[in-house]
């Protein structure tokens, strides 16, 4: 008999784990049959979407790290210990016990320890491949155990409200008793979060429903917490949020990390988040801080910037236009006739957008600078309001930045909408 390190075996392990690597998709799905077959929470039409798709991706990626331990030194069980820490978080919204989940880990092992003894078949060499293969996964499980057990905590805190209480204190000046008073922060940030639709929420059935709505707000509570640290309280719910950080500065002050976690939540939960912060000079100045943040979002979903985050400094003048005044109903009427159809409604809004420039809005909006052109003179038909000059087009940027066509039922009301 060879010993484990003569070519002869090497070239066997190399040989065997090429066949094993081929196998995997196979290898997964019966990892997932088996399962489901002795899971008493689920019956045969009652098996979740995300076993076929996450959870057979997971098994895969924990095969092929183990598989990949028969011929590397050091095989890539980092990526794999992330891509399924990462999903911890939809079994916890799941309401999955860490026993449950890790038997589907344990389960993954024994088919793939099955199939490498059947396809290695001399006892040395199969012993020394499932030893191999065991370290590495029992090195994924803990790691991955760990995580699922920090988002349980998480997800627990979360039920417990207790931010929320906090958070709604704060945010209405009635304040709170901290038992540390030294422990928060001397500046803190506001941040109203809007969290649109996931893939899901349509369902037909209640309980789908309810399962995609808790996944993605503990997805984003997940991502949130491991990209800002400085993060101090946080109040989620299925549309909408609040947060409360450290620093103006950093984690969500910061526009470039917001915008690289935004982007990182689109891709993870399938869902537009959208996030306005604003400074606030210590506790007490709290409410105006979530007044301007609030105000700030609105605007910004009004104008249909979602997915980004957004600050009361760059929607200023927007804002301003956009909102009530005793003047507002008699500018609404008087753009309305083109301003109630979408298609002239957008080309202003472009245009003012695009500083005046027919060419630059042409491309945004994908047509001729024609059309462009066309459009507008319809505008200046139907209104007699003639967007190149100053003070009709600042009467036409009143009317489009005010909402989306609201009625004039009075003065502080028009061109105002609830989040």
């Amino acid at each position: 008999m060879q010993t484990i390190g003569d070519d002869q075996s090497s070239d066997a392990l190399a040989g065997a784990a090429d066949r094993l690597r081929r196998a995997v998709p196979a290898l997964a799905r019966r990892t997932i049959a088996l399962y489901v077959e002795g899971a008493e929470r689920y019956t045969g039409t009652d098996v979740p979407h995300h076993l076929e798709r996450e959870s057979t991706q997971t098994v895969r990626t924990i095969m092929r790290a183990c598989i990949a331990s028969l011929t590397e030194t050091r095989p890539p069980l980092e990526p794999a210990i992330t891509e399924a820490a990462a999903l911890t978080v939809d079994r916890v919204a799941d309401d999955l016990p860490l026993e449950e989940y890790m038997r589907c880990w344990q389960l993954s092992y024994t088919v793939l320890a099955e199939a490498a003894a059947a396809e290695i078949r001399e006892p040395a060499l199969v012993l020394h491949a499932v030893t191999r293969m065991r370290e590495a996964f029992d090195l994924m499980a803990r790691k991955v155990a760990d995580a699922f057990a920090v988002a349980a905590r998480d997800a627990a805190a979360a039920d417990s409200r207790q931010d929320a209480e906090v958070i709604e204190a704060l945010w209405t000046g009635r304040g709170w008793t901290f038992a540390e008073p030294d422990a928060v922060p001397s500046a803190p940030l506001v941040t109203h979060l809007h969290l649109g639709p996931a893939p899901g929420e349509d369902a037909a059935a209640h309980r789908d429903r309810s399962i995609a709505r808790h996944r993605k707000v503990r997805q984003v509570r997940a991502q949130l917490r491991r990209d800002f640290a400085d993060v101090w309280l946080m109040d989620l719910r299925a549309r909408t949020g609040r947060i409360v950080s450290w620093s103006h500065r950093e984690g969500l002050g910061d526009a470039e990390a917001a915008a690289r976690t935004l982007r990182t939540l689109r891709e993870v939960t399938g869902a537009e988040v959208t996030t306005a912060s604003e400074p606030a000079h210590g506790l007490g100045d709290v409410p105006r801080a979530a007044r301007v943040s609030a105000a700030a979002l609105e605007t910004g979903l009004r104008l249909g910037r979602t997915g980004v985050p957004l600050t009361m400094d760059d929607l200023a003048l927007d804002h301003h236009l956009g909102h009530g005044s005793l003047a507002l109903p008699s500018l609404l009427e008087r753009s309305r006739p083109a301003l109630s159809r979408p298609e002239l409604r957008e080309t202003v809004r472009s245009f003012i957008d695009h500083d005046l420039d027919r060419r630059a809005t042409a491309r945004a909006l994908h047509v001729h600078p024609n059309t462009v052109d066309n459009r507008l003179a319809r505008v200046a038909q139907l209104t007699g309001l003639d967007a190149h000059r100053t003070r009709d087009l600042l009467t036409l940027a009143v009317a489009a930045l005010a909402g989306d066509a609201p009625e004039a039922s009075g003065a502080e009301e028009a061109g105002s909408r609830a989040l």
